[in-house]
């Protein structure tokens, strides 16, 4: 099966200059750059139940009352301003 893919010819001339410095062919040298076996880079990087653990404690940090009680002046808001 053979398919054609338009690009640039800047483009097709760049990946032509690498694929040739690489001493592979042009599909070899776009093959390599892709994903192998179906991986498209979806999937969270390590194992899910990390993930989940991961996402708990951050649901009860934030949790917290982080509120702020005391108060700024005008003068400290605006210290950098004129």
């Amino acid at each position: 099966m053979s398919s054609v893919l338009e690009v640039s010819r800047e483009t097709a001339v760049l990946i032509e200059s690498y694929a040739r410095h690489a001493g592979v062919s042009v599909e070899e040298y776009i093959r390599a750059l892709m994903p192998s076996s179906g991986d498209l880079g979806l999937r969270a990087n390590g194992i899910e139940a990390d993930f989940d653990v991961d996402m708990a404690s951050l649901a009860d940090d934030s949790a917290q009352d982080f509120a702020y009680s005391g108060s700024y002046s005008r003068e400290d808001i605006y210290a950098d301003h004129n």
